[in-house]
C-alpha cells in the first residue's frame, strides 16, 4: 500500500513539474483574529496557464517574543483557505521560509481599515 501511495506521489510530481508548462505563482494574504486566537491564510494559484499544482508549503509564524511556529499548508486547489491556531498575535508570516519551492510569490498581511484609515489613504 505504501508503495502505491509513493508511486502516485512521484508520478504526480513529474506530471506537475516536468511535463506541464509554467511554475507555481501564488498570490495571498493573511489576517489575525484575536478573539479566536487564529490566523486566516488565503493562497490563490494565479498561473497564467490553467495548470493546478498540488504541493505542501511550509509556513513560519513569527511572534514578537522571538518564538516561531512552523506549519504545513497543503495547497491543492486554485483558491485555498487555511485557519491556524496561534498562541498570540504574530509579527510576521513567511511562506516557504527555506526556499524549497520554485515559485513567484506575493504574500502579505491584509490590512483592516476603518473609515479613518480609508480617509487617510484617499488623502
Amino acid at each position: 500500500m505504501k508503495r502505491l501511495i509513493l508511486k502516485k506521489k512521484i508520478l504526480e510530481f513529474f506530471e506537475q513539474w516536468l511535463y506541464k508548462h509554467g511554475a507555481l505563482n501564488i498570490a495571498g494574504d493573511w489576517t489575525y483574529n484575536g478573539q479566536k486566537q487564529e490566523v486566516k491564510i488565503n493562497l490563490n494559484q494565479v498561473q497564467l496557464n490553467e495548470n493546478l499544482i498540488k504541493i505542501p508549503l511550509l509556513i513560519a509564524i513569527l511572534y514578537g517574543d522571538g518564538k516561531t511556529q512552523m506549519e504545513i499548508l497543503n495547497v491543492d486547489k486554485k483558491s485555498n483557505e487555511f485557519l491556524l491556531k496561534v498562541s498570540s498575535e504574530s509579527k510576521k508570516l513567511i511562506l516557504d521560509p527555506e526556499y524549497w519551492v520554485l515559485m513567484d510569490l506575493d504574500f502579505k498581511k491584509k490590512l483592516k481599515l476603518g473609515l479613518k484609515g480609508i480617509y487617510y489613504l484617499l488623502g
